[in-house]
């Protein structure tokens, strides 16, 4: 990976996540996020896998969830596996650069930040503080591979499952079409909520139901129905 190779990227990467993160650790969950919570709550949805890595199920209310692809909001040390709070490496890259100076061009949904020609030569990229150690947000970057342990628990989490639903996903990565496909081959009904074709479609995979429409409206539309009398 070139974060993993490449010091100048790295200095790019968490330059530009400096600018970006605090306006999006600003951001708050949505109704959707607020539905499934509620479903969770009144046993309609036993545990929740996530693409995203925003945590906003959590902060939503919900609690049984895996993050497929990893929370933003942590870094690990890639040598002796620390985790340690991005809102505290936050104030160190703050900290520690407090002379560097660069343009938002543009803010983007992930926490990164577009800063057009900025030169990073003189970014300072702090080292882990228990072991000097190379620090990497605690997410998988594009191409990267899910650690075991959270594969193994979103495989058991899926051989739990009586049913699926998919909300608000192309399904695109493989981390996450594997699951449901292999749900869908032990012959466990499949429901999709998300706008346009995905890869499911694609796949040929039968679909108990597919609601093309937006995932907060019909989600906080179907937990009111489901849960109107309880």
């Amino acid at each position: 990976q070139e974060f993993m190779g490449s010091h100048a990227h790295r200095q790019r990467y968490w330059a530009r996540s400096m600018l970006g993160y605090g306006p999006f650790s600003l951001a708050k969950p949505n109704a959707a996020h607020r539905a499934l919570a509620r479903l969770e709550a009144h046993g309609i949805v036993q545990e929740l896998v996530t693409q995203n890595v925003d945590g906003l199920h959590q902060r939503a209310g919900s609690r049984r969830v895996l993050d497929l692809h990893g929370r933003i909001d942590a870094v690990r040390c890639m040598d002796c596996d620390a985790v340690a709070d991005r809102g505290w490496f936050q104030k160190l890259l703050e900290s520690e650069n407090e002379r560097w100076r660069a343009d938002v061009v543009e803010l983007r949904a992930d926490g990164d930040a577009d800063l057009g020609a900025a030169d990073y030569a003189a970014f300072n990229v702090p080292a882990c503080l228990a072991c000097g150690g190379l620090l990497k947000p605690d997410v998988v970057f594009f191409g990267g591979g899910v650690p075991p342990r959270i594969t193994q628990g979103a495989t058991d989490s899926f051989e739990r499952a009586e049913a699926v639903l998919v909300v608000g996903s192309t399904v695109s990565t493989y981390s996450a079409f594997r699951l449901v496909d292999r749900a869908a081959k032990a012959g466990k009904p499949v429901a999709l909520v998300n706008m346009g074709d995905t890869r499911l479609h694609k796949s040929g995979m039968p679909l108990e139901l597919h609601a093309d429409a937006d995932c907060t409206d019909v989600l906080d539309d179907a937990s009111r129905l489901l849960l109107a009398d309880r």
